[in-house]
């Protein structure tokens, strides 16, 4: 899925663990042709994806510069 439809919210308030960002970026720095597991994301009804679970993945995607992220998008 192209990374310009996926949105990200936090519902927790929690600012998540840069750490863990950081180690999914190097894994995609270090493995270019391959991918992280696929975010589980919802389709919002503007035509927009919101990340349900993958936040830290997403995140390391977006540092990489990568225009596409592996999906599946679940219900609701």
């Amino acid at each position: 899925m192209n990374i310009r439809t996926i949105t990200v919210g936090n519902r927790h308030g929690e600012p998540g663990d840069p750490s863990k960002v950081a180690e999914y970026h190097r894994w995609l720095v270090d493995n270019p042709s391959l991918d992280l597991p696929p975010l589980d994301v919802r389709a919002k009804a503007n035509g927009t994806f919101r990340i349900h679970d993958g936040r830290h993945r997403f995140l390391a995607y977006v540092l990489g510069e990568r225009e596409e992220v592996p999906v599946v998008v679940g219900a609701g």
